[in-house]
């Protein structure tokens, strides 16, 4: 395996411009919710990486990158029901 490093310092670029995309939506919010708001998002962007971590492992252990690309897709349906279904209504 040739890592590409510049792939992965792009990939963690953009993972970062959306982390603080996010944090800046959470700060523009009441001032007397930030302190709840962010711990609920910080604790979930936790857990989604860990169980990410965890399901992808499965997902290697069982298939190898086919079980990843699975963890992967699965998780990409899951999030685009969870978008459509949320979406705001106008």
């Amino acid at each position: 395996y040739q890592c590409d490093w510049s792939s992965d310092v792009c990939s963690s670029d953009l993972i970062q411009a959306v982390h603080v995309s996010n944090q800046t939506r959470i700060f523009a919010l009441r001032e007397d919710s930030r302190s709840r708001i962010n711990t609920v998002y910080m604790f979930s962007y936790f857990m989604g990486g860990a169980l990410g971590s965890l399901l992808g492992a499965f997902g290697w252990n069982n298939a190898q990158w086919t079980g990843v690309s699975a963890v992967c897709g699965i998780f990409a349906v899951v999030g685009f029901i969870a978008h459509w279904r949320g979406g705001k209504r106008t």
